[in-house]
């Protein structure tokens, strides 16, 4: 898949998310690395990044699926840990991890350096 190819994948999944919260996009946003996108919705800049996933690949020598529920487990986390620290209500940060994701028994001393 060329470069060209997968900006316009991730523009049209852009629209079809934006849609379904009633913003419509004119035209696709100038594309970015980090985030895939930056748009302008109600004053505010928000950032959007498009991912993929192939269950049953490899990405740094695990499973897909396993790499899914790393992730899936740190999302639950950054849920309770954002739950328990009021100040935190309101606040998105996006992770994006090289390689793997910190396993589960280290989230809290990541959620911690991080802030």
């Amino acid at each position: 898949m060329t470069r060209a190819t997968q900006k316009q994948g991730e523009c049209a999944v852009l629209r079809e998310l934006l849609l379904a919260i009633g913003v419509q996009l004119e035209g696709c946003p100038p594309d970015g690395e980090a985030p895939d996108f930056i748009i302008p919705i109600c004053g505010r800049a928000v950032g959007v990044e498009v991912t993929m996933y192939q269950s049953g690949k490899a990405v740094a020598g695990f499973r897909k699926r396993a790499v899914e529920a790393e992730w899936e487990s740190l999302e639950k986390s950054s849920r309770t840990f954002q739950t328990e620290n009021a100040d935190l209500k309101g606040i998105y940060i996006l992770f994006r991890f090289n390689d793997t994701v910190p396993p589960e028994h280290e989230h809290a001393k990541f959620f911690d350096e991080v802030l």
